[in-house]
């Protein structure tokens, strides 16, 4: 409705590609730390292999775990200049508190409970006790980050500019814009985008990297060929670990952005979501009285054979490069902007952020 849109119109910009861009060195930063905190693990923690053999030092590591606490150290630099510090701080509160606030959100006995039993929300069941306290911990460091970036842009130069030493992280940009409009949105509710910014920035973005690996893992040429594209792309620098790239060349590395989506379509971070119909409405000849609650699966309609092929099951990035999803998803709203959308040369202007892939997130 109304309150929809004007959130819409509000937030959308906060994700134009000259702030994505912007925040393209935070990304590789934070991604260089994430590589050292796990080689520092482990060189001390890993047990030395047997005199004489040529094998490397290596261990077993939990790679969901740490993948989010590098995305939460992400969405906090890059979402609000917040520094939460969960990949060099193994005992993180604000980490746990996540934790346990997104664990009680999976399908379990007491979520399902609360969902059919609306009183059952204030019995002081052990795991409700954890989930309260894990997200008014969560509520009160939004509340800070929001005030003091409110009083930070109060006393900055009103003529500082995002790409002249202002802020640009996105709160900063969301509270520009909203004092900018005539059609504002409550404290309310900024603090609800940050909660969701802080949901949809991390927990996702942590499983598509997880799930990532892991697929990589298992094809030692793809990640020949992926290590090949990205050396090209990155410039040479003093540091291996932190060599520099333009947003261009990586929106250019057409094999990443292959990779991207087909890990986004085979394992979505999001399987499934819900919608009430706001009217009496009818879908493929089913009516769909006003009020309904609709479960949407985007995991299943991105495994359809009859969508994706006989290998709907397997992970095949090289289906995004010759074609075989354009032709695919042809006609299927929803993912005809994602499977055919080509990517931008260096030395072009990217018209949409790079692994902007909503479709497979939350489905057509």
């Amino acid at each position: 409705g109304d309150v929809h849109r004007r959130q819409r119109s509000l937030i959308n910009p906060t994700f134009r590609v000259k702030h994505i861009a912007a925040m393209l060195p935070i990304f590789l930063d934070l991604a260089a730390d994430f590589a050292d905190a796990w080689d520092e693990l482990i060189e001390s923690a890993a047990p030395a292999p047997p005199p004489g053999s040529r094998a490397a030092r290596g261990m077993d590591i939990a790679i969901d775990r740490e993948a989010s606490k590098v995305t939460l150290d992400i969405i906090g630099r890059a979402g609000f200049a917040y520094e939460f510090n969960a990949v060099r701080n193994q005992s993180s509160p604000l980490y746990d508190a996540f934790t346990t606030v997104l664990g009680y959100n999976t399908l379990s006995v007491s979520r399902i409970l609360t969902e059919l039993v609306p009183f059952a929300k204030r019995l002081p069941v052990s795991s409700r006790v954890r989930y309260d306290a894990s997200r008014k911990l969560i509520q009160d460091l939004v509340d800070g980050i929001i005030l003091a970036r409110q009083e930070e842009l109060r006393a900055a130069d009103a003529s500082a500019k995002e790409n002249d030493g202002g802020p640009i992280d996105l709160l900063s940009i969301l509270i520009r814009a909203n004092e900018e409009s005539e059609e504002k949105i409550s404290i309310d509710e900024v603090k609800a985008q940050v909660m969701t910014f802080l949901a949809a920035g991390h927990e996702t973005t942590s499983v598509a990297l997880s799930w990532t690996l892991h697929f990589l893992s298992k094809d030692q040429a793809l990640q020949d060929r992926l290590r090949a594209e990205l050396t090209a792309a990155f410039a040479p620098t003093t540091s291996a670990r932190r060599p520099e790239v333009s947003y261009a060349a990586l929106h250019a590395a057409r094999l990443l952005d292959a990779v991207c989506k087909e890990t986004l379509r085979l394992v979505a971070p999001v399987p499934m979501t819900t919608r009430h119909a706001a009217e009496d409405d009818v879908v493929d000849g089913v009516p769909v009285p006003r009020g309904t609650r609709l479960f949407i699966c985007p995991g299943v309609a991105h495994r359809l054979v009859s969508i994706w092929g006989e290998d709907a099951e397997e992970y095949v990035p090289d289906r995004w490069l010759d074609g075989r999803a354009a032709t695919a998803t042809a006609g299927v709203e929803g993912f005809d902007e994602v499977a055919t959308a080509p990517s931008t040369a260096p030395g072009q202007t990217a018209t949409k952020p790079f692994g902007a892939y909503m479709p497979f997130l939350l489905g057509p």
